[in-house]
């Protein structure tokens, strides 16, 4: 704080002042900074603590910079790279989870495949899950476990080859299946027709 003498001996109160309303909007200036580095990292903690395949590639990038990673050392191929294999990581992840949400207790833990990239971070370009067959059961407990299957086969936006192997596969079992329970019932009020006609009869 720095004072002036006024034109009487005494202190000058509007200079005084003046000071003191310079520090104070220092000193709002300095509590803004601080806000926003506060937000700052705020943000930087939500990002680096977000549950696993929930960050956009956008997002991944501004957490990068978040974390001091200076892409300008990087060339251009090499942030082109960077940029298709976040991309790629991203639509697997989002694949695998897309048969997990589906097929319940019926899929597997999702494994994946990784690839080095140019700034030396392995980014995920594979991934599977395992798919359980039902268990033996009654027809129409089968009948519900291969629709699930099929629905966790076809769950992706872009399945692969093996999904639609494998949703094909239980296609064909639930028709199968639906043969069996027709059969079954067929047989059953069959059955039901020969006991009343007996019981008719006699």
């Amino acid at each position: 704080m720095r004072l002036q003498a006024g034109t009487q001996g005494g202190w000058d109160r509007y200079a005084i002042s003046a000071v003191f309303s310079g520090q104070k909007d220092k000193g709002n200036q300095e509590s803004v900074q601080a806000s926003k580095q506060e937000s700052k990292m705020e943000r930087k903690d939500r990002l680096k603590n977000a549950p696993e395949g929930i960050l956009t590639p956008e997002e991944k990038k501004e957490l990068d910079q978040l974390k001091g990673k200076d892409p300008k050392k990087l060339d251009e191929d090499q942030l082109a790279m960077i940029r298709k294999l976040e991309h790629i990581e991203y639509s697997v992840r989002s694949h695998e989870m897309a048969h997990q949400a589906s097929g319940g207790a019926m899929v597997g833990v999702a494994s994946y495949h990784y690839t080095k990239g140019p700034d030396h971070k392995m980014y995920i370009t594979g991934g599977e899950v395992k798919m359980k067959l039902p268990a033996a059961g009654s027809p129409e407990t089968m009948l519900r476990a291969f629709e699930q299957l099929r629905r966790a086969a076809g769950a992706p936006g872009d399945p692969s080859g093996q999904d639609k192997a494998m949703a094909a596969f239980a296609t064909q079992k639930i028709q199968q299946i639906k043969t069996q329970i027709a059969e079954g019932r067929a047989k059953d009020a069959y059955q039901k027709q020969l006991k009343l006609k007996d019981k008719l009869l006699n």
